[in-house]
């Protein structure tokens, strides 16, 4: 049975197909993995969506920038950065681009589910994996939450990861009031990457109960899971904490630690 998985990007600026150096890895740590196992994956085994949710806040954020005529990147950050975090803020009375934004997740579960029709057994469960940075963390599993509770969730599809990289999403109990902070989305692995220093990232086990039975955090270093010339830049920056602060939010796409983990998940299910 094929793994099909799901891409939901973080904040910023975003341009389609950005993060395909991402994927080309995971799904390389993946076919290692197969052959490691004696297997021999078809080219077809990782079946991919993204969901790419910056064409609902990009064009606004683009014309704003244009309007305030703002210069300088840590502006063009800020206004990127705030931008989609307002646009994903449900406007009272609904309406505004908070929808939006979650059906470009659906959308994409709607074509993976439609693709596990085609190649899938009837009445076959498929192995979803869902893998969101930054905002996108927030975005996925709102979603996710959304269509479980109106039945709408497909079918043919059966969450077995969620993986989640630079998630705010403690900081996003806020909202609720951390008390009431208490339903985490239902997978059967949730796994929560993230950097000790990363402005946006944080743990989600230090939330208490249900939290630290159904997610396993995991802390990476900066000097870990990439190359020689990786590690000298990120010491390099390092050096100056508010620039790490920042940058090390999209580290997590270069770190081996993250891309072996997630192309072995999908390994080990397909041998299932």
């Amino acid at each position: 049975m094929r793994n099909y998985v799901v891409w939901v990007h973080g904040i910023g600026t975003q341009r389609e197909g950005a993060r395909r150096g991402f994927e080309r890895r995971i799904r390389s740590a993946f076919r290692r993995r197969v052959r490691g196992q004696g297997g021999r994956p078809p080219e077809d085994a990782v079946v991919w969506e993204n969901a790419y949710w910056a064409r609902v806040t990009q064009d606004d954020q683009d014309r704003l920038k244009r309007a305030l005529n703002v210069r300088g990147a840590l502006q063009r950050f800020f206004v990127d950065s705030l931008g989609d975090a307002t646009a994903y803020s449900r406007p009272r009375g609904g309406g505004g681009k908070f929808d939006e934004i979650q059906q470009v997740f659906t959308d994409a579960l709607q074509a993976l589910s439609a693709k596990a029709t085609e190649y899938e057994a009837e009445g076959a469960k498929a192995p979803l994996t869902v893998v969101a940075h930054s905002l996108g963390t927030v975005i996925a599993t709102g979603a996710l939450d959304h269509l479980r509770a109106s039945g709408t969730f497909p079918q043919n599809l059966e969450l077995k990861h969620l993986f989640t990289l630079g998630s705010p999403i403690a900081v996003y109990g806020l909202r609720y009031g951390l008390d009431h902070f208490n339903r985490p989305t239902e997978a059967d692995e949730w796994t929560n990457f993230f950097y000790s220093h990363d402005l946006i990232g944080y743990p989600l086990q230090p939330l208490g109960e249900p939290w630290r039975s159904r997610v396993r955090d995991v802390e990476l270093s900066s000097g870990g899971g990439v190359g020689l010339g990786r590690r000298l830049f990120r010491s390099v920056v390092g050096r100056v904490n508010f620039a790490r602060n920042i940058v090390s939010h999209g580290w997590y796409f270069n770190d081996s630690r993250v891309v072996d983990e997630i192309g072995s998940a999908l390994a080990d299910e397909w041998s299932r």
